[in-house]
């Protein structure tokens, strides 16, 4: 765990789970991503984690939960209609359009092709993140990602920012030729508040 004082430290290390995140997405995806938008939020202010989210919205998000001293909390968030794109990323199949002419678009709901496509990204961006924060944050086990749609998204709010103590680092990890985006959240605890929101 970071020693008292250690919160430059772990908001540095932060950062750099971000770039190996979009490293390991790089590969998967077969395109280059780069972290744009990177920004931090504090719990005593979740009006502004809660104004992003909203700009991206509709979105899907699969979160998982790094279990250990200091537990970190993982989303990954993809607008709904960048599910096809991200999958046949995943596949790849570059150069489709979502949806084809003449086609009709499947809500991800109904999708669980798509789904699996998402949980698969999210175990690739927490494993990243983890090799970055685990021997610092003292973490051991990590869950499966649990996905969250439509109403319930805003709800996870509450759990990303619980108290005035928590922080979020959200970066936007984006595909250089392709038009995908994907919004990558760290959430832990923090022993006291440090501040309001500001850029990485």
């Amino acid at each position: 765990m970071l020693a008292e004082g250690g919160d430059t430290a772990l908001l540095r290390l932060m950062a750099l789970a971000a770039v190996r995140a979009s490293d390991a997405l790089a590969a998967m995806l077969y395109d280059q991503v780069e972290v744009r938008d990177s920004t931090l939020y504090y719990g005593h202010c979740p009006v502004a984690l809660l104004q992003r989210l909203r700009r991206a919205a509709p979105v899907v998000v699969a979160a998982q939960q790094a279990l250990g001293i200091t537990p970190l909390k993982v989303l990954v968030l993809v607008r709904t209609q960048q599910a096809g794109c991200m999958l046949d990323l995943l596949m790849g199949r570059h150069g489709h359009l979502h949806p084809a002419p003449g086609q009709i678009e499947i809500p991800i709901a109904m999708d669980p092709t798509r789904l699996d496509a998402l949980r698969e990204v999210a175990n690739v961006a927490t494993g990243a993140c983890i090799s970055v924060l685990g021997r610092e944050l003292g973490l051991t086990s990590v869950s499966p990602p649990a996905i969250a749609m439509e109403s319930g998204v805003e709800a996870l709010i509450g759990s990303v920012l619980p108290d005035a103590h928590a922080l979020c680092a959200a970066a936007c990890l984006a595909t250089r030729t392709h038009q995908l985006t994907i919004d990558l959240w760290l959430s832990i605890a923090q022993r006291q508040s440090v501040g309001v929101a500001s850029r990485l």
